[in-house]
Protein backbone atom coordinates (compact mmCIF):
# COMPACT_ATOMS: atom_id res chain seq x y z
CA UNK A 1 0.00 0.00 0.00
CA UNK A 2 1.64 3.81 -0.93
CA UNK A 3 1.19 6.29 0.80
CA UNK A 4 1.45 10.33 0.04
CA UNK A 5 3.48 11.95 2.74
CA UNK A 6 3.48 15.84 2.80
CA UNK A 7 7.05 17.53 4.22
CA UNK A 8 7.74 20.77 5.28
CA UNK A 9 9.93 23.25 5.31
CA UNK A 10 10.47 22.87 9.05
CA UNK A 11 10.88 19.40 8.56
CA UNK A 12 13.93 20.26 5.96
CA UNK A 13 15.51 23.43 8.35
CA UNK A 14 18.48 21.33 9.29
CA UNK A 15 18.87 19.70 5.84
CA UNK A 16 21.62 21.70 3.37
CA UNK A 17 19.41 20.76 0.23
CA UNK A 18 16.66 18.51 -0.73
CA UNK A 19 18.91 15.78 -2.07
CA UNK A 20 20.89 15.32 1.42
CA UNK A 21 16.94 14.68 2.73
CA UNK A 22 16.10 12.64 0.40
CA UNK A 23 18.65 11.49 -1.94
CA UNK A 24 19.89 11.93 -5.80
CA UNK A 25 17.10 10.50 -7.57
CA UNK A 26 19.64 9.78 -10.62
CA UNK A 27 22.35 7.18 -11.99
CA UNK A 28 24.80 9.80 -11.66
CA UNK A 29 25.36 12.79 -9.01
CA UNK A 30 28.12 14.63 -10.28
CA UNK A 31 30.95 15.11 -13.41
CA UNK A 32 34.28 15.07 -13.66
CA UNK A 33 35.88 17.38 -16.90
CA UNK A 34 38.92 16.13 -17.55
CA UNK A 35 41.57 17.61 -20.37
CA UNK A 36 44.99 17.93 -21.07
CA UNK A 37 47.19 18.54 -18.41
CA UNK A 38 49.92 20.51 -17.55
CA UNK A 39 52.92 18.62 -19.12
CA UNK A 40 54.59 16.26 -16.35
CA UNK A 41 51.39 16.53 -14.10
CA UNK A 42 50.60 12.41 -14.04
CA UNK A 43 47.51 10.90 -14.08
CA UNK A 44 44.24 12.31 -12.86
CA UNK A 45 43.62 9.15 -9.63
CA UNK A 46 40.08 8.42 -8.86
CA UNK A 47 40.62 7.77 -4.93
CA UNK A 48 40.35 8.89 -2.40
CA UNK A 49 38.01 12.45 -2.61
CA UNK A 50 37.41 11.19 -6.30
CA UNK A 51 36.19 7.91 -5.24
CA UNK A 52 33.45 6.70 -7.15
CA UNK A 53 33.42 7.51 -10.17
CA UNK A 54 32.41 4.68 -12.05
CA UNK A 55 31.40 6.03 -16.15
CA UNK A 56 33.35 7.85 -18.60
CA UNK A 57 32.44 9.59 -21.91
CA UNK A 58 34.23 11.21 -24.68
CA UNK A 59 33.82 14.76 -24.94
CA UNK A 60 32.60 15.08 -28.63
CA UNK A 61 33.49 13.89 -32.04
CA UNK A 62 36.62 14.72 -33.90
CA UNK A 63 39.41 12.94 -31.56
CA UNK A 64 38.52 15.00 -28.60
CA UNK A 65 39.71 11.52 -26.36
CA UNK A 66 42.01 9.90 -28.95
CA UNK A 67 45.16 10.30 -26.70
CA UNK A 68 43.19 9.29 -23.20
CA UNK A 69 43.73 5.55 -21.46
CA UNK A 70 41.72 4.99 -18.45
CA UNK A 71 42.87 2.53 -16.10
CA UNK A 72 39.82 0.53 -14.59
CA UNK A 73 39.87 -0.50 -10.96
CA UNK A 74 40.49 -4.21 -10.71
CA UNK A 75 42.97 -3.77 -13.81
CA UNK A 76 43.20 -3.63 -17.33
CA UNK A 77 42.91 -0.26 -19.74
CA UNK A 78 40.46 1.20 -22.43
CA UNK A 79 42.43 3.49 -25.12
CA UNK A 80 39.43 6.47 -25.57
CA UNK A 81 40.08 5.85 -28.92
CA UNK A 82 37.84 2.96 -29.22
CA UNK A 83 35.08 4.17 -27.34
CA UNK A 84 31.84 6.56 -29.87
CA UNK A 85 31.72 9.77 -28.26
CA UNK A 86 28.93 11.48 -26.58
CA UNK A 87 28.19 7.80 -25.67
CA UNK A 88 28.42 7.23 -21.73
CA UNK A 89 30.35 3.58 -20.58
CA UNK A 90 29.90 2.07 -17.29
CA UNK A 91 33.38 1.53 -16.45
CA UNK A 92 34.57 1.54 -12.46
CA UNK A 93 37.54 4.17 -13.52
CA UNK A 94 41.05 4.39 -11.27
CA UNK A 95 42.48 6.84 -13.53
CA UNK A 96 42.89 8.48 -16.83
CA UNK A 97 45.93 9.97 -18.16
CA UNK A 98 46.88 11.19 -21.87
CA UNK A 99 46.08 14.08 -23.63
CA UNK A 100 42.30 14.85 -24.82
CA UNK A 101 39.22 15.57 -23.26
CA UNK A 102 36.74 13.27 -21.11
CA UNK A 103 33.76 13.48 -18.89
CA UNK A 104 33.99 11.17 -15.95
CA UNK A 105 30.69 10.27 -13.98
CA UNK A 106 30.38 9.52 -10.13
CA UNK A 107 27.64 7.11 -9.53
CA UNK A 108 24.98 7.17 -6.99
CA UNK A 109 25.42 4.18 -4.99
CA UNK A 110 22.10 4.38 -4.00
CA UNK A 111 21.02 4.39 -7.73
CA UNK A 112 18.70 0.95 -8.27
CA UNK A 113 17.35 1.75 -11.50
Amino acid sequence: MSQNTAYSASMMENATSEFQTFGHPGKYMTSYYYQTPAAGSGPTIFTGSLYGYGAIMIAADGGAGLGITASLSDGGTVSAGELTAKTIYDFSVRSITGSGQVYVFKRNAKYRG
